[in-house]
């Protein structure tokens, strides 16, 4: 059942990564959900019906942003929706039950959401997020005795409370954590094995192959045949216009990067993209 909730998102064009993001951010707002349903109910029987909204509508709102995305497939609209509340709600919840004691500094929930921001945000939007958290935590401490106290409990209920945000974010965190973890090792496995079979394909096969990125240097994979053609032992991560160019003094690098550019930036035909090459002629090193 885990397995198929964690794929509501994925699409066939998803890379390993994209889809572990997906899946990260599914299990977090179930975990949190777990989580809501719980203190829903601890409302409830202390009988606090109205301050049972806010944990509840976080399962409510992670129910319809998780439907929303399986029909969409827009992950950025989701993991925005799902921090959001992951954030907000557990300091919202705070204040409705009147603070942090009473509460058992329920706003350690918010904490797993700053685990989401480090698997699937960048590294700009995370720093807002972070900057966020850090305002939100300052401001109900320095509000907290001017909160509304929604009901008083002793001091073994509070240590209760205490005890159970404690122990259940630690649990969530490191769950999701070791999930993480355990899958990116999974895929590095995976790629370690892709590279090796790439690798000893490259070796064996006498075409002069590479790969050339977007800003015209070639990759890390290229066969070994082309190293001789070349002339040249190590040709990753360098200008294809000027190994080429080494081969023919009459050859003009920039020739070479506008030629090539056109693969990135342009629609012309395959048989014009033939007609413009300006290498085709080129005579390789013995």
């Amino acid at each position: 059942m885990l397995k198929s909730l964690g794929n509501i998102g994925l699409l066939p064009e998803d890379s390993p990564e994209e889809a572990l993001q997906k899946k990260f951010m599914i299990y977090l707002g179930s975990a949190m959900s777990l989580g809501g349903l719980m203190w829903g109910s601890l409302c409830l029987v202390f009988n606090l019906p109205l301050q049972s909204i806010v944990p509840l509508s976080y399962v409510l709102i992670t129910i319809i942003n998780f439907t929303i995305f399986y029909f969409s497939k827009d992950f950025v609209k989701a993991r925005t929706v799902q921090i959001l509340i992951s954030l907000l709600l557990p300091f919202a919840f705070q204040v409705v039950l009147g603070g942090v004691e009473n509460s058992g500094a329920v706003m350690l929930w918010g904490l797993i959401s700053l685990v989401g921001l480090f698997t699937f945000e960048n590294l700009k939007n995370s720093i807002i997020w972070i900057i966020l958290f850090v305002f939100l935590t300052i401001a109900v401490g320095v509000f907290d005795n001017y909160t509304l106290k929604a009901f008083e409990v002793n001091s073994s209920i509070r240590v209760a409370f205490f005890t159970i945000n404690i122990t259940s974010v630690s649990i969530v965190v490191s769950g999701l954590s070791y999930y993480f973890l355990n899958s990116r090792s999974v895929i590095m496995k995976q790629l370690e094995i892709a590279k090796a079979e790439t690798d000893n394909i490259l070796k064996t096969i006498d075409q002069g192959l590479c790969l050339i990125n977007p800003d015209l240097k070639t990759s890390n994979e290229f066969s070994f045949a082309l190293t001789e053609m070349l002339g040249a032992e190590d040709i990753g991560e360098t200008r294809f216009s000027k190994l080429i160019a080494d081969l023919n003094d009459e050859i003009e690098p920039s020739a070479i990067d506008d030629y090539l550019d056109l693969f990135f930036n342009s629609k012309l035909s395959i048989k014009k993209m033939l007609v413009l090459n300006p290498i085709s002629e080129i005579t390789f090193k013995e």
